[in-house]
């Protein structure tokens, strides 16, 4: 049996980009679309393109393919969807990633919850991801992931209905993106609670109460 192993490499991520660069080019420019000329890699029963003249040969053939498909790959860099690739290989790293060391499902609310009067801070900001995407209703929302729910057991081990895993979270209001921000960014960074950029005290506290109970925020005593 082969086992899917955690990988973070660049060519991971590159793996994503190009995949979702070369969706988007199909379907924007016709040069990725055009059929490849009948029999080009001198498929058996067919005629081989001519070169300067003459039948081309392998050595011909392959650097006809060559030259076609730098081209083509010089043209795919304008269709890389950066923001889309990323958000996607994050979501599966967090999916995939072991919860903190140290960190048990028993323990998991992180101290007394907190109020508007404390100052808060991220507790697990290697293990969280903010992003801003559509839900399957393909409506908009602030999503927080984390890892802190994976199980250790099958961590590095295919699932046996053969589902992909899925990262543990919660999602915010659109609006609460600028709130979480502070939260998140930069990492370990210490904010009052009366002072998020949200626009009531009543979401604040809402930020406050689900992100604590998720585990992912702390009150600084």
């Amino acid at each position: 049996m082969e086992y899917p192993f955690l990988s973070s490499a660049w060519s991971d991520l590159l793996g994503v980009m190009v995949q979702d660069g070369l969706k988007h080019a199909v379907d924007k420019e016709v040069a990725f679309r055009r059929g490849i000329p009948c029999n080009l890699l001198g498929l058996p029963g067919g005629f081989r393109p001519k070169v300067g003249g003459a039948t081309a040969n392998a050595a011909d053939l392959s650097t006809t393919v060559r030259a076609r498909a730098a081209e083509l790959i010089g043209m795919l860099t304008s269709h890389l969807q950066e923001e889309t690739s990323v958000q996607t290989y994050s979501k599966d790293f967090i999916a995939s990633r072991l919860p903190p060391y140290g960190y048990s499902k028993e323990s998991t609310l992180q101290g007394p919850m907190p109020s508007l009067k404390d100052t808060v801070v991220l507790c697990w900001p290697d293990h969280t991801y903010l992003f801003e995407g559509c839900d399957e209703e393909d409506q908009r929302w602030a999503f927080v992931y984390h890892s802190l729910n994976n199980p250790r057991d099958t961590h590095m081990v295919a699932s046996a209905d053969g589902q992909e895993c899925k990262p543990s979270g919660v999602k915010f209001p659109v609006p609460f993106r600028g709130a979480l921000k502070e939260l998140f960014f930069p990492p370990g960074r210490t904010v009052k609670a009366s002072e998020l950029a949200t626009s009531s005290d009543e979401d604040r506290q809402c930020i406050l109460t689900t992100l604590w109970a998720e585990g992912l925020i702390r009150v600084v005593l």
